[in-house]
């Protein structure tokens, strides 16, 4: 069971398809503009879906980065379809 008093304040999804080391850059300043504006208590949450893995080194790095930032959460699916959300036919597939 979660403890109401651990959950961030604010939730921060971050699209990171094909960024790949442009990421860390962007994190960075995100959480510099975070602690301008004094607000300590956030998550983070980098998507990195992917089509092929071996064109996209993205869901390493952040996965690379959540490792060493408990602040940091990831969702590093490979994506099905044209469009990455469809059954190949230009149909969600939800």
């Amino acid at each position: 069971m979660t403890d109401q008093h651990n959950k961030p304040e604010l939730s921060i999804v971050i699209l990171c398809y094909k960024a790949v080391k442009l990421i860390i850059q962007f994190i960075e300043q995100i959480e510099m503009e975070l602690k301008i504006g004094h607000i300590n208590n956030y998550e983070l949450v980098l998507v990195a879906n992917y089509h092929d893995k071996r064109f996209d080194s993205t869901p390493e790095i952040v996965n690379g980065l959540a490792d060493i930032n408990p602040r940091i959460t990831t969702v590093a699916l490979e994506k099905k379809g044209m469009l990455g959300w469809d059954n190949g036919n230009n149909r969600c597939a939800c």
